[in-house]
């Protein structure tokens, strides 16, 4: 039972983009609520013995959405009803179920390991279509035909091959949802008692080999990080790894493939707009046009304008309003200072950073929150090993 809950909720991230058999009801909140009844019927208790730090939010979020939809219903700028209602349930049965019940069956180190594998796997995938898109060969994703988004089942082409910038995703559904995940191995790998370099140097391979800029721009500062972090009790081991890191990146931007990158993400005034520009700026405006009610307390969670790129960070304004917003930053601080181990305060000082991405502020969150709950940092001491005698973990 343990390892499959744990192992559902390590991919969450991918099984939340497919559809289940069942219609409306993608993979993963198929898997918890069966989970989760099973949990139930084998007897055990229904509120886990693990700090339930999302509690704070889930309450609010219960009682102030319904009369937030109520309040705003029949606004044309926003969706159905219906549709804001759905987001609203599912994402409350979710994070219920997980953080209420299904938290004390996830294993931290087993969670590790199915992460780390999978993150090997998808860049493996990665570098294979990379190399196949040489030959003028495109590999997509067998899975987009039963994306839960439908923009991507009809145009998984234009998804992947955008702007004459080929960008591969493995059975991610885009560059940025891959990036987004990896980046929790990258920085468990570079910022656990025990580092392995070789780990977040493949993943981070994986990432840039996507063609995502953000995900780019993210592995350059967690490095820059990590060295700046450590060069005070390992000046020569760190010295050195800032000159590769530094060669490296200097060959890699003088390559067209990096060129082409960098300009999509910052300026991009050829293909529609840089990616910094599309991931913020419409949602503040709009958020700042509202009425003091509406910015104080949202309009439901799940009723976000339609046709409008949201972040994670505008996605929260909007729909749960600046006393949500804020509340949540007071839970996501109490899981920061609850915690002893460095790492475990990167994660989720990045876990802010992450806001910026779209799909965050969801029911995804529960991948963030079931790493960053669980207090074991012994358990991440031998987990990121490449093999016990590989050098370049002494670094």
């Amino acid at each position: 039972m343990k390892k499959i809950v744990t192992f559902t909720i390590a991919l969450a991230p991918v099984l939340l983009s497919y559809k289940s058999p069942i219609p409306e009801l993608d993979c993963f909140s198929l898997m918890i609520v069966f989970l989760w009844i099973c949990h139930i019927i084998s007897g055990r208790r229904l509120i886990s013995s693990e700090k339930n730090y999302l509690t704070p939010l889930l309450v609010y979020i219960l009682l102030v959405s319904p009369i937030c939809f109520l309040a705003y219903t029949g606004n044309p700028l926003f969706p159905e009803s219906g549709v804001a209602i759905s987001r609203w349930l599912k994402f409350l049965v979710l994070c219920t179920m997980v953080s209420f019940t299904l938290i004390d069956d996830f294993d931290l180190e087993y969670g590790i390991k199915v992460v780390k594998w999978f993150v090997f796997f998808s860049t493996a995938i990665v570098i294979i279509q990379r190399l196949a898109f040489s030959f003028n060969i495109v590999i997509r994703n067998p899975l987009s035909a039963i994306a839960v988004n439908e923009v991507y089942a009809l145009d998984s082409y234009t998804m992947e091959l955008r702007n004459g910038l080929f960008r591969p995703a493995a059975l991610f559904l885009e560059p940025a949802h891959l990036s987004q995940y990896f980046v929790v191995f990258i920085i468990y790998s570079l910022f656990s008692v025990k580092r392995s370099i070789l780990n977040a140097i493949i993943a981070s391979v994986g990432v840039i080999a996507t063609g995502s800029g953000m995900g780019l721009l993210l592995v350059f500062v967690l490095f820059f990080l990590m060295i700046v972090l450590n060069i005070r009790h390992n000046p020569i081991g760190m010295l050195s790894l800032m000159l590769v890191f530094v060669a490296i990146s200097i060959y890699l931007f003088q390559t067209q493939f990096f060129q082409m990158v960098i300009y999509r993400v910052l300026d991009g005034s050829d293909t529609g707009g840089n990616a910094i520009e599309a991931r913020s700026g419409a949602g503040y405006l709009f958020f700042m046009t509202e009425s003091l009610v509406e910015r104080l307390f949202g309009h439901g969670y799940g009723s976000v304008p339609l046709n409008m790129y949201l972040n994670g960070t505008e996605y929260s304004l909007i729909s749960i309003g600046f006393i949500g917003t804020i509340l949540f930053c007071i839970v996501s601080a109490r899981l920061i200072f609850a915690q002893s181990s460095r790492w475990k305060i990167i994660v989720w000082l990045f876990y802010f950073l992450l806001l910026f991405a779209a799909q965050l502020f969801a029911s995804a969150m529960i991948y963030f929150y079931a790493f960053a709950s669980k207090s074991d940092s012994d358990t991440s001491q031998e987990v990121f090993s490449f093999g016990e005698n590989n050098s370049i973990q002494s670094i």
